[in-house]
């Protein structure tokens, strides 16, 4: 009896700690999330930037807690807008196990996505390329977007004007840029498509 009496207590402390995690996302006026979403205390928010806006779907989980992660360490989520009125978006269901976004622009993920832990997602390259003072040359930004049920591998990175079809898959450790289709699988550096699959085909008995 005082086993259980020490697993409800712990379970009353992490609700309390969950919803005090969320509570610290949406507080800010200008993080919008959805009933349902779970917030893991390593999860956070940052804005450099006039104007500007986060949205987070219902029934989503940012962050994830080491125990129960399966691939690596579990890092943190870290969303950060850097651009004037920038954008980011997150559909529901989504899962997001350690990634970093940070957006100038706009950066949006689609429902029902899964994503691993270290991977990165940047509607900008920053500097560009030619240029004579590196702090004040920077490149123009160009959106992200990634499509409905798409999984993306451990430490993929994922640049800017890139778009990803709905259902695909990026390899681990894969550096996306370009446009992609559904149903494909992505992998490599620099990424191309390695496989396409028919969603019909591959859920048959």
């Amino acid at each position: 009896q005082t086993k259980h009496m020490i697993q409800k207590i712990l379970l009353v402390f992490r609700a309390i700690i969950l919803s005090l995690s969320r509570y610290r996302l949406s507080r800010k006026a200008w993080v919008k999330i959805g009933a349902g979403t779970i917030v893991y205390i390593t999860s956070s928010v940052t804005k450099h930037c006039r104007g500007g806006a986060i949205f987070i779907g219902s029934n989503c989980r940012l962050g994830v807690r080491p125990k129960s992660y399966l691939a690596g360490y579990g890092s943190a989520t870290q969303l950060i807008l850097w651009g004037t009125d920038s954008e980011i978006s997150i559909g529901d269901n989504s899962i997001l196990n350690g990634v970093h976004i940070c957006a100038r622009t706009s950066i949006r993920i689609g429902k029902g996505c899964i994503f691993a832990t270290g991977i990165q997602i940047l509607d900008s390259d920053t500097h560009i390329i030619c240029s004579t003072h590196r702090l004040t040359d920077l490149d123009e930004p160009q959106p992200v977007i990634i499509g409905n049920n798409v999984w993306v591998g451990l430490n993929a990175i994922i640049l800017k004007g890139t778009v990803i079809g709905d259902n695909s898959v990026i390899g681990a450790g894969a550096i996306v840029k370009g446009v992609f289709p559904a149903n494909c699988v992505i992998a490599g550096n620099p990424a191309r498509i390695v496989k396409t699959f028919d969603l019909n085909d591959s859920i048959k008995p």
